[in-house]
């Protein structure tokens, strides 16, 4: 088990409130629809650079 397994079942880290967290999934819905044509491929779709900077913030 990793460093942040151990982090997370030690409780050391914690969830983002609900809200947040519902904010957070809303903003990055919008920004891939305004990024790829088709809907249902900006559904699928993630920018993987933006989301581990996202985590790592996190």
């Amino acid at each position: 088990m990793g460093a942040i397994g151990l982090l997370r079942f030690s409780g050391v880290s914690h969830l983002p409130s609900e809200e947040k967290m519902l904010e957070v999934i809303e903003s990055e819905r919008k920004r891939n629809m305004k990024s790829y044509l088709c809907p249902r491929q900006a559904a699928l779709q993630v920018d993987y650079i933006s989301y581990l900077d996202f985590m790592a913030e996190e």
